[in-house]
């Protein structure tokens, strides 16, 4: 027999008579009768393990430092605790009630248990945080139109192609179609679905950038722009264009008509084609559209859109598909050119929409984290959170429901698909973008009355299925999806039966004027203008 289990054997004996001597004697308190016994338990490595209140009569320090040996030693045993208190066996598999020496109740995977990590995996079950901090901070956004903070992954066998475009939120709608999903409920039925309309005016290539890799990430490297700039672009790349010369970029666009300045145009397009691992393009949307009396030699602008900016929005595009000096060069031949919706995006076609949500103000607790109100008698108020945090630190944590801005943040959208790209109602095309294949009424996108707070829209224009964020006339943009969808709503065909044009002031009950007259019939203001004219023919 070794020397350490002899002196294991020995001190097994000596705890046993000390047991025996402290429980049947009036020597010893009940702590050390406690903490005698659980040492000759664990020198036995006893398989069951029975606690009566364990740790009854010892200080909390002691209690804490009981309760881990027990679940570190005796972590293969069979424990039986007999517990007046919850927190000594919080993770315990299973859980008897006795009342009166019967049993009540029973539980397995106890509910308040905690994990082994010392999580409480309860928490989710009865006090979730509320609100999400992966959207942290919610602040104001800088700019009001959406960012393209990530562009779709490069495809070089594709041919050359944007990524992005920019349109105008003008209002929702709804749609009947009929539903294609084989095996689905609704298969070959008809449905009624909320769409919201984006006009989409062309926007114009404006200039080049070449990017190359850095430790860092992509930085630009060379910039290429446009001979000529329309003024919309060149007010908002100038601060205060009412105060200045109106001389922005006219030194740039004379290299366009000097040897040297084209030399090192064509050197810089070279380098981009030799160094740069992405292209872009430089694209804006028209404020205004120029025109030239030429007899008269004076210049007229006509608005594009019935917006009150005067500025165009300006975003940097990536160009997608074919080699590097293949972008350079499909972006060379179309600087100054117009590009159109139908050119970048297709029919059925799954989009991300970034954008600046609807701005709400400053808010509390309530609205802004949709916190739970206190009880009705709170004092000075209920709308708050009770506890924002502990006395130490002395500062409240950035996870605590604070009062603060809400809305007007920087948000993205994934995966909206396309019910319809429509052509501009000022085309002989565009006089029936209203209609559908069964619906054969002429009319056009816009309903009875325009659009509420934005018009009426005469351009192209995008029909999204759903919501999208912002309100009227706010820049969204629309991004080429990211993934390579598999699903089976990415490939569905989408056949409308019906486009609603009926007025969204009110209750509407026409879809055309045509047909609130033939309802209506002749109305005061007919009959006074029939008298005009009348007149006026005598």
């Amino acid at each position: 027999m070794s020397g350490l289990l002899k002196v294991s054997v020995i001190f097994d004996l000596f705890c046993t008579e000390l047991c025996i001597y402290l429980l049947y004697t009036s020597s010893g308190i009940v702590g050390q009768r406690q903490l005698v016994c659980l040492a000759r338990a664990i020198l036995r490595r006893s398989q069951v393990l029975i606690l009566d209140e364990a740790t009854a009569a010892v200080d909390t320090v002691t209690d804490a430092l009981i309760q881990k040996t027990i679940r570190d030693v005796f972590v293969n045993s069979t424990v039986i605790t007999i517990a007046h208190r919850l927190n000594t066996i919080m993770d315990y598999d299973k859980l008897l009630i006795l009342f009166f020496g019967r049993r009540s109740a029973a539980f397995t995977n106890y509910p308040l248990a905690i994990d082994r990590t010392g999580k409480m995996s309860h928490r989710k079950f009865s006090a979730p945080r509320h609100g999400s901090m992966g959207f942290a901070p919610k602040k104001r956004a800088k700019r009001i139109t959406g960012k393209v903070k990530a562009f779709p992954k490069d495809d070089p066998s594709k041919p050359v192609h944007l990524t992005a475009f920019m349109g105008f939120k003008a209002g929702m709608t709804h749609i009947v179609r009929e539903v294609d999903k084989p095996g689905s409920k609704v298969n070959k039925k008809e449905v009624v679905e909320a769409v919201t309309i984006l006009e989409t005016p062309p926007m114009v290539i404006s200039g080049i950038v070449g990017y190359i890799d850095t430790p860092k990430g992509p930085r630009p490297f060379k910039t290429v722009f446009a001979e000529h700039l329309s003024e919309d672009f060149r007010r908002r790349m100038i601060k205060n264009w009412y105060k200045s010369k109106k001389k922005a970029f006219t030194k740039y666009s004379k290299k366009w008509q000097d040897e040297d300045g084209k030399k090192a145009i064509e050197g810089d397009l070279n380098k981009m084609k030799k160094y740069c691992s992405s292209i872009r393009v430089i694209v804006n949307t028209q404020a205004t559209f120029n025109y030239f009396q030429l007899i008269m030699f004076f210049k007229f602008q006509q608005k594009l859109l019935k917006h009150r900016n005067k500025k165009a929005h300006i975003m940097e595009v990536q160009l997608n598909g074919g080699s590097i000096a293949d972008k350079v060069e499909w972006a060379k031949e179309r600087l100054e050119k117009q590009v159109l919706i139908d050119q970048v995006f297709a029919q059925d076609e799954m989009v991300d929409t970034i954008g600046v949500t609807r701005g709400k103000g400053f808010k509390g607790v309530t609205s802004r984290w949709h916190t739970k109100k206190l009880p009705r008698k709170t004092h000075k108020g209920l709308r708050k959170v009770a506890c924002i945090g502990a006395w130490h630190p002395s500062r409240v944590q950035f996870t605590v429901a604070r009062a603060g801005q809400k809305g007007y943040h920087h948000r993205t959208e994934m995966n909206k698909k396309i019910y319809r790209i429509g052509k501009s109602a000022l085309t002989a095309e565009g006089k029936k973008n209203g209609s559908t294949e069964f619906d054969v009424t002429e009319k056009t996108i816009n309903p009875m009355g325009g659009f509420p707070h934005y018009g009426t829209v005469n351009q192209d224009y995008l029909m999204i299925k759903g919501a999208v964020i912002g309100p009227r006339k706010r820049p969204i943009t629309l991004r080429k999806s990211l993934w390579t969808h598999t699903k089976r709503v990415a490939f569905e065909k989408i056949t409308l039966k019906f486009i609603d044009t009926s007025s969204k002031f009110g209750h509407g009950r026409f879809q055309t004027t045509e047909e609130k007259k033939a309802f209506m019939g002749k109305l005061k203001k007919d009959f006074i203008a029939e008298q005009e004219a009348a007149a006026a023919a005598h």
